[in-house]
């Protein structure tokens, strides 16, 4: 198998598609260190200081590799591996008397160690434009490390799918097709799949403060809002001064404002909910948000206290708040309670358990079809 293994790395090296796989890895990184480089001088992170933009801007200058890189990885893989089953290359290994598994994981390791080389010349290419741009790295105490390492080890689970995946169906164009898809829609569903990272148990807890606000606030609108206040959107501004309303003004708009915009949540959450645990798709947000200690769902709790705040103002306006005012008080402490920030050990575990499994998935999967399947 080391014969092999060799043999696979000469005509790696000999191919010119590899050269064209590093050099965009290099161009990649540059534009990543310069998007690092471009947030912590313009402070594009607005609500962060100090230390806490030197962080961010570094995960910005490590992580975006991993927007691109499934895409290249993705096509690199199945035209390089692609084109020996195609052209009858493999067949005459077997022929020449490899073993199956020997065949499989040689191609295993040299497209896993492209994939190290990529991944070596994107870091130094970003690390080095902010050097030289002038920006204070922060590796947040080592940890920015392993959040690198973890990201890496996604990428490399997915150029173990590309690879089985290749080997495993003869068509070389479906195989193309089926990895650039795939590449490119965990990257879309990357943009969602954070959305479902808090706990079932912390959503419960944030659909019932929203039900009771709703309660409480219908409750008392019901004997003091005048009849004649129209419902739905209304644009006359003195009309609104008059009643001393603020946006919602009927019984009816907060059955609108909740149907519309909090009960869809629900089945919303529940389906990024499982895709967030079954794939990898969230990685770069989820350690984004680590650094600067903020849950991505935050703005959840953050809208409906702005809804129940509003609701304070128009009941206030009525001279009716005293009516509920510790109610009001007891909703804002349940809304401190619902907790969307995932730590940073946790989602440690959490990706490299996903990774794992599905990587045993891809390599054992790829094998076991591999060695049963009809080559000739």
């Amino acid at each position: 198998m080391f014969d092999l293994i060799k043999f696979e790395f000469k005509r790696v090296i000999s191919s010119p598609l590899i050269y064209v796989v590093l050099g965009l890895s290099l161009l990649v990184g540059v534009v990543s260190g310069a998007s690092g480089l471009y947030n912590q001088h313009y402070n594009f992170f607005t609500t962060l200081t100090g230390e806490s933009v030197y962080s961010s801007s570094t995960w910005t200058a490590l992580s975006g590799f991993y927007t691109v890189f499934p895409i290249m990885g993705a096509l690199y893989v199945t035209l390089f591996v692609g084109n020996d089953m195609s052209s009858g290359f493999l067949r005459n290994k077997l022929i020449a008397g490899h073993k199956r598994s020997h065949i499989f994981f040689s191609y295993i390791i040299t497209q896993t160690t492209v994939a190290l080389a990529e991944l070596m010349v994107f870091t130094a290419a970003a690390l080095l434009t902010m050097l030289i741009g002038k920006c204070s790295l922060d590796l947040d105490g080592g940890r920015m490390i392993v959040r690198f390492l973890v990201m890496a080890f996604s990428y490399i689970s997915m150029i173990f799918l590309y690879t089985a995946f290749t080997l495993s169906v003869r068509r070389r164009a479906l195989t193309i097709v089926f990895s650039t898809v795939f590449a490119i829609s965990l990257s879309t569903v990357g943009l969602i799949a954070t959305f479902g990272n808090y706990s079932v148990v912390e959503y419960s807890k944030y659909e019932k403060v929203a039900t009771e606000a709703k309660t409480l606030i219908k409750t008392c609108l019901k004997d003091i809002v005048p009849d004649n206040i129209p419902s739905g959107d209304y644009d006359g501004a003195e009309d609104m001064s008059e009643y001393g309303l603020y946006g919602i003004y009927s019984v009816e708009d907060i059955d609108s404002l909740y149907d519309n915009v909090i009960t869809p949540m629900k089945p919303f959450y529940y389906t990024v909910r499982v895709i967030y645990v079954v794939t990898d798709a969230g990685i770069p947000s989820d350690y984004g948000n680590s650094l600067i200690g903020s849950g991505y769902n935050d703005e959840l709790v953050t809208f409906l206290d702005t809804y129940v705040n509003s609701m304070d103002r128009i009941l206030q306006s009525f001279g009716a708040f005293e009516n509920v005012s510790s109610e009001m008080n007891d909703l804002r402490a349940d809304l401190k309670a619902v907790n969307t920030t995932v730590d940073y050990t946790v989602l440690n575990t959490v990706y490299i358990c996903k990774t794992l499994v599905w990587s045993v998935i891809w390599l054992g999967g790829g094998c076991l079809i591999f060695r049963k399947k009809n080559i000739f």
